[in-house]
């Protein structure tokens, strides 16, 4: 398993292949990282843990190219004590996203029994090989 330090490097260059690390595409991001919050509260509310692990880790993949889109760079240290994906939503604005985003994250995946390093692994693992092009600033797999 790859620590999320190791990870965000792969994601950023994964990214930059794909076309997607152009500022103008930030707007798009920000929607997409909207479209995976909302896709971890569902498997929540419906106790997918599993299910659940793989949404946290495509939010930190959401932030991680939406920081460095906009030139911003994070920071990470495990072991929040923050609960709500409330408090994700307002790390994360179209133009701006906190340098604690992936510490927030980290808290939230901690209140819910995971670890975020082992739920950016399976989003890694999910996403490294994926083909694909970017339309419009979003990237369409293939």
């Amino acid at each position: 398993m790859k620590t999320i330090e190791e990870l965000i490097p792969l994601i950023e260059d994964w990214t930059n292949e794909k076309g997607l690390l152009k500022r103008e595409n930030a707007p798009k991001q920000y929607l997409k990282f909207l479209e995976e919050v909302g896709e971890t509260a569902h498997e929540i509310l419906h106790e997918n843990w599993d299910k659940a692990k793989l949404e946290f880790g495509d939010i930190a993949v959401t932030v991680i190219i939406l920081a460095k889109q906009i030139g911003q760079k994070l920071t990470f240290k495990e072991n929040s004590h923050t609960f709500c994906l409330y408090y994700i939503l307002q790390c994360a604005k179209e133009s701006y996203i906190s340098t604690d985003a992936l510490r927030i994250l980290s808290g939230v995946c901690n209140y819910y029994n995971l670890s975020l390093t082992e739920c950016l692994n399976l989003a890694w693992d999910k996403i490294k090989d994926r083909k694909g092009k970017t339309e419009n600033g979003t990237f369409i797999k293939q």
